[in-house]
């Protein structure tokens, strides 16, 4: 007589454990699941995140995109322009980091969709947000005798004409700031790739497979 004999449990899927937990919310799966892109998921997980990508985040997700990226931004621009008033460097490599920040805070805001009009609003406002950490130099420049009738002017209109000034500053010195210009393209790079359109394919109901039944002995 051969022992008998009793074939795992499987998925229907190979490779995937008979014994599994939602990815998402933790619980056990007690019969069927669906697949989240590589992620298993249960019934009730699956329908949260359906009903999330039915709705379009609208003017209110552009506006908060806007919000969390300009802060991401903002606080960029301060400390490259805090570094370099402090060390009298110019530590291009925050072009990068700003371009990290100001993607991630613009995918946050468009409630993790992203897309073609989310990618275009994080490049504008990655290289808005490293010009403008030139904006307190040239502030403090037309502070500054013979800057004219700008030391004269209004300080909304000196900041105004700053904030313009400082969008064509990266490329004032032409090719002898190549490097400089590589870097800000890396971040603009960046903020580009963190907010495309990310697909998650939703399959399933699969259903856990159950047990082959022993095998009588002969």
């Amino acid at each position: 007589m051969s022992d008998a004999q009793q074939a795992p449990l499987q998925f229907e899927t190979a490779g995937t454990p008979t014994s599994a937990s939602c990815g998402v919310c933790r619980q056990p799966i007690a019969s069927s699941y669906y697949t989240l892109g590589t992620q298993i998921a249960c019934e009730r997980c699956k329908a949260q995140l359906e009903l999330a990508l039915n709705q379009r985040p609208g003017f209110a997700g552009l506006v908060k995109a806007l919000a969390l990226g300009s802060g991401a931004g903002l606080v960029g621009a301060a400390v490259w322009y805090g570094v370099r008033a402090a060390t009298n460097y110019e530590l291009g490599i925050l072009a990068i980091a700003i371009g990290w920040g100001v993607g991630t805070g613009v995918m946050r805001g468009s409630g993790g969709r992203g897309g073609l009009g989310y990618q275009v609003l994080a490049v504008m406002l990655t290289y808005f947000w490293i010009a403008a950490n030139y904006v307190p130099d040239l502030m403090a420049g037309f502070a500054e005798p013979g800057a004219g009738e700008l030391a004269a002017a209004p300080a909304a209109v000196r900041l105004l004409v700053a904030v313009i000034g400082s969008l064509a500053l990266p490329f004032a010195q032409g090719f002898e700031n190549v490097i400089g210009i590589l870097i800000i393209g890396f971040g603009l790079y960046q903020a580009w790739t963190i907010t495309k359109h990310v697909e998650i394919g939703v399959a399933g109901p699969f259903s856990l497979a159950q047990a082959t039944p022993a095998k009588p002995s002969a």
